[in-house]
């Protein structure tokens, strides 16, 4: 089965959920509460405090027991039996910035742990994660619309997440690992005003017409326009995860 799983800093994204990367450990079971996850002699519930910013997210487990997490949600909306051993490929993502350095320690990360049995809310799961391929992330997001891309010589992808912003010259439909720029950033005024509503906007400037459907806090503005000052391209693509209200 295929998995598609973004290890965001603020936030774990799936096809049918999206949770904050946050954890919390015990060596005893929670007496009350749901979505408890039980691996290794260890009980692991979620929490909305996220774990401190990671460059590496492979430092120590936490993100492998998030995955577990993540994995569990998928295989519930399937026809997955508690009686088989699911056999997992994962499609993970890193920014662009960090990617050629770190994406084979992150897809082995996830690789040659044999079979890996855990609980969730007392119901067991068995997964063998056979293949873990690591894409940059703002390349992967411009896939739905590669057509449409292509069709430019030079794009200019900006991925603004809840506290960095990468962003990622596209020329000709192929991706520019020499020209990419990577910055923190916080935006906590926007996750405060209206934490429901999580999306992923595409916003396009074209012809010097910049039409954004959030609000981004000054920090992420001046990102966009030192974007556009370095480099005058006919295409813009911006993709923002994060927390936004209406204007």
């Amino acid at each position: 089965m295929l998995i598609a799983i973004d290890h965001g800093n603020k936030q774990i994204k799936t096809s049918r959920r999206i949770f904050v990367s946050g954890l919390r450990e015990s060596d005893t079971k929670p007496p009350f509460g749901k979505e408890v996850l039980f691996y290794k002699g260890k009980y692991y519930t979620l929490t909305d405090q996220r774990i401190p910013y990671m460059r590496d997210k492979t430092v120590d487990e936490r993100y492998f027991i998030l995955t577990l997490f993540a994995v569990a949600f998928e295989l519930a909306g399937t026809d997955y039996r508690q009686d088989e051993i699911a056999d997992v490929h994962l499609s993970i993502g890193l920014p662009p910035a960090h990617y050629g350095a770190q994406y084979e320690r992150f897809e082995n990360y996830f690789l040659n742990r044999d079979i890996i049995d855990f609980h969730l809310d007392g119901k067991p799961y068995s997964i063998y994660i056979s293949k873990a391929i690591c894409f940059p992330q703002a390349y992967a997001a411009i896939m739905p619309i590669y057509q449409r891309i292509r069709q430019y010589s030079k794009v200019a992808v900006l991925d603004i997440g809840e506290f960095t912003a990468d962003y990622l010259i596209v020329k000709n439909g192929e991706a520019d690992l020499s020209a990419i720029h990577w910055i923190t950033v916080s935006l906590p005024s926007i996750t405060a005003s209206n934490p429901r509503s999580m999306q992923t906007l595409i916003c396009c400037w074209t012809s010097l017409t910049l039409m954004l459907s959030c609000r981004i806090r000054k920090p992420t503005i001046t990102m966009l326009f030192f974007v556009l000052l370095r480099n005058k391209h006919s295409f813009l693509l911006m993709i923002c995860s994060v927390s936004c209200v209406s204007v």
